[in-house]
């Protein structure tokens, strides 16, 4: 029984570890800006934009695509924006988790200024 144990444990840890959501860091944070190329919804329901700055391109986490409903908040592909956000590695990937998304003239604050989601007193 324990050697059955020891081979579906660290399983069942490293599933748990790929699903858990990524951590905003306030020492990574950095401003990008750049031209969407793309609007995604990912599995979980939530919203990245595919942002190509002047050398790369970055996938920005937004929030939870119902957020942006509630809010009214639509983007388009071709649109300029400036994101300030932490770079971290997330599901293998480096991505950037959004405090801020300005566009034109409106800015949709989208953490804190800790980097806590503000979403969750929205949609509790």
């Amino acid at each position: 029984m324990w050697a059955a144990a020891l081979i579906v444990l660290p399983a069942f840890i490293a599933a748990s570890a790929q699903t858990q959501a990524p951590i905003y860091e306030k020492s990574t944070e950095a401003k990008i800006q750049g031209t969407i190329r793309q609007v995604t919804v990912d599995s979980e329901g939530i919203v990245h934009l595919a942002v190509r700055g002047r050398r790369e391109s970055h996938d920005v986490l937004l929030a939870p695509q119902r957020f942006l409903k509630f809010l009214g908040i639509i983007y388009h592909e071709g649109e300029k924006v400036e994101v300030v956000g932490s770079r971290v590695a997330a599901w293998g990937t480096p991505l950037w988790l959004a405090r801020t998304v300005r566009r034109k003239t409106d800015e949709v604050r989208y953490r804190d200024s800790q980097g806590a989601p503000v979403w969750t007193y929205w949609l509790d």
